[in-house]
């Protein structure tokens, strides 16, 4: 009865963890951009998580980054308070980033816990009933801009008021419950349609009727990094996918949307961005998205990139860490206060440095390799299906980091990690275990 109520009660941790990956922001009086609720949720539940650890390869090598990381920054921070640069903003900028990389190594290690209670259908059935929610603000937020019913619009602004105030809210684009469009658009492809593909295995009519509001939703976000997610979504499906001829059909479909979307949506977000490539003039937020990433790279001979400036340091050498002529483009689009580059690869990399972005790549490989062997051993089709759909989210997740997302605490990627770390346990359940809380 004790472990049949234990195992209860985290099932319900789980599932609140799930329901909370669709919420970015919160109604917190606290000055950050981006605080996903499932940041928040881990903090308090590692209190209940008593537990020998499996020393998995994955686990081991996160382990060693975090351990890197944090010894790295607080020398970093420590020759910079003594030098008297950047105080005070340089030490609550280092606070903020720790709390974050900290919040995403609990994230990784409280979902890596709860699911073994479960198995990948349990969970996939939840992830599409519970985002159902940020479908249905998409929906009404098309209703509200392509038919120009304002009652729906009013709804959208309540709810969002209510339980996701910050971020973006508009007629002309949806972002769900999330910062912006193109944010709700990675949740979507990244999270919802792994899921969903899981879930229609069991339930294929009610699958079709929400991947059509999906599509809805993600349509009106007009995202261009949502279409490119979408687009190598397919790409790895027809490559790596459980059912190459549906992701076949699947492309030419996104392809048509993606073609609908130009011509009968002149004036969106997508067009703008369009125009300005052709013309050789790329937007702001094309620039800032590629040169974020890829930035600290092109500087790499003249800053200490290389060796990494420690965690939170962009706040004061943003300028350093990119080219000069970067610089203007990109500080115009960041958080004026507390300015960052805007995805994780990039902010790894110069934060960190060629070994912190190495560990951090080496945590990637290992997790496919992990996969990969689940895979190869897995004698049940349906399983083997399910673990083939795990790694096309578990790469776009991963992809999304040079592009889309820029912090620790972004939970998508730790999420499909832990699952496969999860799973990797159940099947080859042979590793030194260490007691830990």
């Amino acid at each position: 009865m004790i472990e049949s109520g234990k195992k209860k009660f985290y099932l319900f941790l789980l599932s609140l963890i799930i329901f909370s990956l669709q919420f970015e922001t919160l109604p917190l009086p606290v000055k950050v951009q981006i605080i996903p609720l499932t940041s928040i949720l881990v903090f308090f539940y590692i209190v209940f998580m008593y537990e020998r650890v499996a020393l998995t390869p994955v686990f081991a090598t996160f382990f060693i980054f975090f351990i890197y990381v944090t010894l790295h920054s607080i020398v970093a921070l420590n020759v910079d308070i003594i030098s008297n640069l950047g105080e005070p903003i340089r030490f609550i900028s280092w606070v903020r980033q720790f709390l974050a990389l900290i919040s995403g190594f609990l994230i990784f290690k409280v979902l890596r816990y709860l699911l073994r209670y479960v198995d990948i259908y349990w969970v996939s059935k939840r992830v599409v009933i519970f985002s159902l929610l940020s479908i249905m603000i998409g929906i009404l937020n098309f209703i509200w801009g392509f038919l120009n019913v304002q009652i729906a619009g009013e709804l959208v602004k309540m709810i969002r008021s209510f339980i996701a105030p910050y971020g973006y809210i508009s007629p002309i684009r949806s972002s769900g419950l999330s910062l912006e469009p193109s944010h709700f658009a990675g949740f979507i492809v990244i999270i919802i349609l792994p899921a969903l593909l899981i879930y229609w295995r069991l339930h294929k009519k009610r699958a079709i009727l929400i991947l059509l509001f999906v599509t809805l939703s993600f349509f009106w976000t007009f995202s261009m990094a949502g279409f490119v997610l979408l687009f190598l979504f397919t790409a790895f499906a027809i490559v790596l996918g459980p059912q190459r001829k549906y992701a076949i059909i699947a492309g030419f479909w996104s392809f048509l949307l993606f073609i609908f979307a130009l011509f009968f949506f002149p004036n969106t977000q997508i067009i703008r961005h369009l125009s300005t490539m052709i013309i050789g003039n790329l937007s702001i937020s094309i620039i800032d998205r590629f040169y974020s990433t890829f930035g600290p790279f092109l500087n790499l001979f003249s800053s200490f990139n290389v060796i990494g400036y420690g965690l939170g340091s962009s706040v004061y050498y943003l300028s350093e860490m990119i080219p000069k002529d970067l610089y203007i483009h990109i500080i115009s689009v960041r958080w004026k206060e507390l300015p960052s580059l805007g995805t994780l690869v990039g902010r790894i990399f110069a934060e960190t440095g060629i070994i912190g972005l190495f560990l951090f790549f080496s945590i990637f490989a290992i997790g496919y390799s992990q996969i990969n062997k689940l895979i190869k051993f897995e004698k049940d089709k349906v399983l083997k299906t399910h673990y083939k759909i795990v790694r096309l989210g578990y790469i776009l997740s991963f992809i999304s980091l040079f592009f889309l997302f820029g912090s620790f605490h972004q939970p998508y990627f730790w999420f499909w990690l832990a699952i496969i770390d999860s799973m990797f346990i159940k099947n080859f359940p042979h590793y030194l275990y260490v007691q830990t809380s």
